[in-house]
């Protein structure tokens, strides 16, 4: 069976449901950065980003990965810095020095870090969320410098996969144990990302349930650079010498300013 790759799109409309009032709207990337600065309000009752009835990012309805006869058909995406995910003898303490280990509490608080490692549920999902995922840890997790691996996930044919779709089921560093969402009899469950590619559909699921996968290294090796890849540069670097138009956001400061500008001439 021939995966169903969808196309991306970074910049597409999200929609959102205010928990206050039911109001729901699309929104885009502007919309969404001016929300998380309480520069936007709920059109339907006015409360902001730091509500606790704030607006939540809902799943498109269209979206394939809710229907069930399609999830186990798309490809799933995945990025990691080991290059043998999702291997079950990977060893989540190999990369702890000494003086790390010792700030755990040594060996034995090691061993109990690594049972909840090992107990961790995997994470695929689409393919703007496996690199905003990337990009998360390589500004804010230290993975700066870092080799990655961007994996391509085939599905087990036979995979169970809980019914629904829940809200994101992760922690604040995107863990949660699989027992926790992955009753018995249940491979695979669908969770609504808030934070990486909001609104995208996710799976967490156990090692078992990966049938295959295909990966790609980033950055590239340098023998598999495209051709394009030098005239893009140049185009990007001639782009980057042209003088850029600073648009203002329309505000009560910048009013001020162009009034006060005005009052003077």
């Amino acid at each position: 069976m021939d995966l169903v790759d969808r196309l991306p799109d970074f910049y597409r409309w999200r929609l959102t449901r205010c928990a206050a009032c039911g109001h729901e709207q699309g929104f885009d990337d502007d919309w969404f950065e001016r929300w998380s600065h309480r520069e936007e309000l709920c059109p339907g009752c006015g409360v902001d980003c730091t509500s606790e009835d704030a607006a939540r990012v809902e799943a498109d309805p269209a979206d394939p990965a809710l229907n069930d006869s399609l999830v186990l058909s798309l490809s799933w995406w995945h990025t990691s810095t080991y290059a043998d995910w999702p291997s079950a003898d990977v060893d989540p303490a190999a990369r702890l020095d000494e003086p790390t280990r010792q700030r755990m509490g040594g060996d034995e608080a090691v061993a109990r870090w690594v049972g909840r490692q090992n107990e961790k549920a995997l994470h695929v999902g689409t393919y703007e969320a496996a690199v905003q995922n990337m990009l998360r840890r390589i500004e804010s997790q230290g993975d700066w410098g870092q080799t990655f691996y961007l994996y391509r996930v085939r599905l087990r044919p036979d995979l169970a996969v809980r019914a629904g779709c829940s809200g994101e089921v992760v922690d604040f560093v995107g863990d949660v144990a699989l027992r926790d969402v992955c009753p018995a009899g249940i491979d695979a469950a669908r969770y609504v990302n808030s934070h990486e590619d909001p609104g995208g559909i996710s799976l967490a699921l156990g090692r078992d349930a990966v049938h295959a996968v295909q990966r790609l290294r980033i950055p590239l090796d340098n023998s598999t650079r495209a051709s394009w890849r030098e005239s893009a540069l140049e185009r990007l670097t001639a782009a980057a010498s042209q003088p850029v138009a600073v648009v203002e956001p329309d505000n009560e400061l910048t009013r001020l300013r162009e009034n006060s500008t005005v009052a003077r001439r």
